[in-house]
């Protein structure tokens, strides 16, 4: 496999974690799989800037508990 072919794997990885299509939520957890123990985010622009995967993640995260559709059930135990 080419170097530009893993690059697009892991950046395909990346992005996939946010896909929210057909209404599931978004797999931010796919992030911290993929990404090694002590690994970091980086944005270049505007203004330069280095995550933890955690940092990164938790303002991109739910800000609520999800809503239930009526007649939903949570089985507990």
């Amino acid at each position: 496999m080419s170097s530009k072919a893993e690059i697009d794997g892991v950046t395909a990885e990346f992005f996939g974690a946010f896909d929210n299509r057909g209404g599931k939520a978004a797999d931010l957890d796919r992030i911290r799989r993929f990404v090694l123990p002590g690994g970091v985010i980086t944005m270049t622009g505007p203004r330069f800037t280095v995550y933890t995967v955690d940092e990164f993640i938790e303002p991109r995260g739910p800000r609520r508990a999800p809503r239930r559709a009526p007649g939903e059930v949570k089985a507990w135990g």
